[in-house]
This record gives C-alpha cells, structure tokens and sequence, in this order.
C-alpha cells in the first residue's frame, strides 16, 4: 500500500515533519514492509497507552490481513486513551496487564508468544531493518538540516535521524521512560511533564500532547532557526 511522503512545512522559523497527517504516524511508513516479509499471522507487542508504536502496528496488520495483540498496563474501560480506542477500530486484540510496569507488560507479552505462533515485536521497534527503513525515509527527503529535534522513548527514531544526517546536531526529548539503548550522539532533554501528561507549551501545529508536543518547549527556546523537528504524531 502506497502512502503519501511527509508533510514538510514551516512554522516559527523551523522545519517541521509532519507526520501528524499520516494516521498511524512515522512508523507506520516502514511497518507495512517489513511485517509483510515475516511469515507469521500475528505480532504482538508491549504497548504504553500513548504511544504510537502499537497504532502503526494496528494499521499495517490491518493492511496485511494479520492480527494485532496488543499488551498494555491494566486500565478501566472509560479510561482507554485515543490510541487504544484506534488500535480496537483497527481490530487489534487488547490485553490488559495488572499491576502493569512496562517490565511486567513485556514479561507478559514475552510468554505469550512463546506459547503461540505470534511474532514479538520489541518495545519501541528497535529492529535494524526498521531503523534503517526510517533513515531512507528521511534522506531521501529534500533537506539537509542542520540541527534536527525529536521526541524519544527507546531511541529508534533519533538514531535513524542521525544515521541519516551524521553531521546533523541532533536533540533528543525524551517523554517517558529512560531508554535501554544509546541515543548515539544526540544531547538529551527531560521533559518535566509525566508520560500522561499534556505538553505545558504547545506547538504552532497538531502534535500528540503527551509525546512528540513536548519537543516544542525546549526546541522553541534552544533550537537554532532553520532547525528540523521531526512530528511523528
């Protein structure tokens, strides 16, 4: 299935990615791909109730005729965030874990799949082949920034950024937990809201208030004009 390329547009003297009008988002552009050259009928993956990662997953299971099982932290059904109400509407399967920490989450979705035929994705698609599909997606791009600004979680999209723009000076924001891998070379910020927290500041632009709207804040005050801000949602 062919979808449209990013959005590129400016806002406030900043280049900005918009991957905001693609449903699904950034990693929805590599997910269709690569799930389509493994052989199994259904993925599974350890999902936070505003992350992106679990509605890209929905969208390419749906476009490929697979099933979605999804694990997320026990919450009441009046309580599921945008993003879950999505992936159901996609006809992703929703498991909810008590006493749900993200380690508890992964070790649940982790024995899942050893007991069925389904494919574990891994926490944030921290997977090669969908690093480097992103980092094509971005050179191929009509731009060569200077300075490029993203939010993170686990740290796959600021090192496909970097891989695509080495010489780049890279800012990762990071929204929610610490991450386990490197973030390469990129100078870090904490955002001082919570994961479920809405951004204080917003962006000049659609953003998801509990992610990629956090970057604004720091980016509005410490990025050089003429900087790319990657929006993945």
């Amino acid at each position: 299935m062919a979808l449209p390329p990013p959005v590129i547009e400016k806002h406030e003297g900043f280049t900005v990615i918009r991957d905001d009008a693609l449903s699904g988002g950034t990693k929805r552009r590599v997910l269709n791909d690569y799930l389509g050259t493994l052989e199994a009928d259904e993925f599974v993956y350890p999902s936070t109730p505003y992350g992106m990662g679990p509605v890209a997953i929905a969208y390419a299971c749906r476009d490929l005729g697979k099933q979605a099982t999804l694990f997320y932290p026990q919450r009441k059904r009046e309580r599921f965030t945008e993003q879950m109400e999505t992936v159901l509407k996609l006809g992703a399967k929703i498991e909810l874990v008590p006493h749900g920490y993200m380690s508890v989450v992964k070790a649940r979705t982790r024995e899942y799949a050893e007991k069925t035929d389904a494919h574990l994705l891994p926490l944030g698609l921290a997977i090669p082949e969908v690093q480097n599909a992103l980092t094509k997606i971005a050179k191929d791009l009509p731009v060569l920034p200077k300075q490029v600004w993203c939010a993170t979680g686990t740290g796959t999209l600021t090192r496909a950024l970097q891989a695509a723009w080495p010489k780049a000076e890279h800012h990762a924001v990071l929204v929610a937990m610490e991450p386990t891998a490197s973030l390469g070379t990129a100078i870090t910020h904490k955002a001082a809201e919570d994961f479920a927290q809405s951004a204080r500041i917003l962006p000049p632009y659609n953003s998801l208030p509990q992610y990629d709207a956090k970057v604004w804040q720091f980016v509005s005050t410490q990025g050089r004009k003429g900087a790319l801000i990657w929006n993945v949602a």
